[in-house]
């Protein structure tokens, strides 16, 4: 059966997030393999194929109970997640449901995040080097200058590496010249490959760890948080508290940034053992 082969219903909201998103999947899988069906794309959600036809369509809306089993076999990305449950509890409130979810309350309760700019692992390895998000974020500023020697001297490196990188974001779309000024085409930028951690992640951020140090050591307390907790913790709770700081931290971007944007900072949450790892 092919993405073509749904029965769907009349639309009465546009498309969601979710089920635009089990499309991309399913026909992926097509795309792949052109026996593969929607009784297989469903055994591997562990839903039944008449519930996941229904989804499709539009005819039967998403719990968050099988939201999760969605989760796990298409291993989405904490962003995704949320946007996930976002749609679903959008479509829900657009369809008039006076019933909801706590969760899915709470979540219609917080902004959304923009879409992302995701980048492939070879590309990001391009962009790697921390100075070229900097930029990226200098760009919300009033003061931004799109001048090489400017934002060398506002970030302390050379004017050199401030044209290459300047250059690098507008050949790669990530910046544009828009009514005379450079800006971001997305909000932040998003990595696609979530299950594995590249040479050039690691390179960032070890930079960034180093740039913390010199912030540690030159900034003043009153400009800057160091903090951390030494705890004993349960191994199988590290993916939910991963997705915890995931949340946290986006809040807390939505809260320092809804004003006067002055000057860029890095946000960094870090849990990791102290322990030698057992074999």
């Amino acid at each position: 059966m092919s993405v073509a082969d749904y029965d769907r219903a009349p639309m009465k909201v546009e498309t969601p997030f979710y089920r635009n998103l089990l499309e991309k999947k399913f026909a992926s899988k097509v795309a792949h393999n052109p026996r593969y069906s929607l009784r297989a794309f469903a055994k591997s959600l562990n839903v039944q194929p008449g519930t996941l036809s229904q989804i499709l369509s539009g005819k039967r809306q998403v719990s968050v109970k099988i939201a999760r089993r969605f989760f796990t076999a298409l291993s989405l990305s904490p962003s995704e997640q949320m946007q996930f449950l976002h749609s679903i509890a959008e479509t829900k409130k657009q369809l008039g449901h006076v019933r909801m979810n706590p969760e899915l309350k709470k979540i219609l309760s917080k902004p959304m995040r923009p879409d992302p700019f995701d980048v492939k692992i070879e590309m990001f390895s391009v962009i790697s080097e921390w100075y070229h998000t900097a930029i990226t974020q200098m760009t919300y500023l009033p003061d931004f200058k799109p001048d090489a020697k400017w934002i060398a001297e506002e970030l302390e490196i050379t004017p050199t590496e401030a044209h290459l990188a300047l250059t690098r974001l507008l050949d790669l779309d990530i910046l544009e010249e828009k009514d005379g000024k450079i800006v971001m085409t997305h909000r932040w930028i998003d990595l696609l490959d979530k299950q594995s951690t590249s040479a050039a992640q690691k390179r960032r951020q070890k930079q960034i760890l180093e740039k913390s140090y010199t912030a540690l050591e030159n900034i003043p307390i009153s400009e800057r948080n160091h903090s951390g907790i030494t705890l004993p913790i349960e191994m199988s709770k590290i993916p939910e508290a991963k997705k915890m700081i995931q949340e946290f931290m986006w809040d807390l971007t939505q809260f320092l940034s809804s004003g006067k944007r002055e000057s860029v900072y890095e946000l960094t949450v870090n849990l990791f053992p102290l322990q030698r790892r057992k074999p």
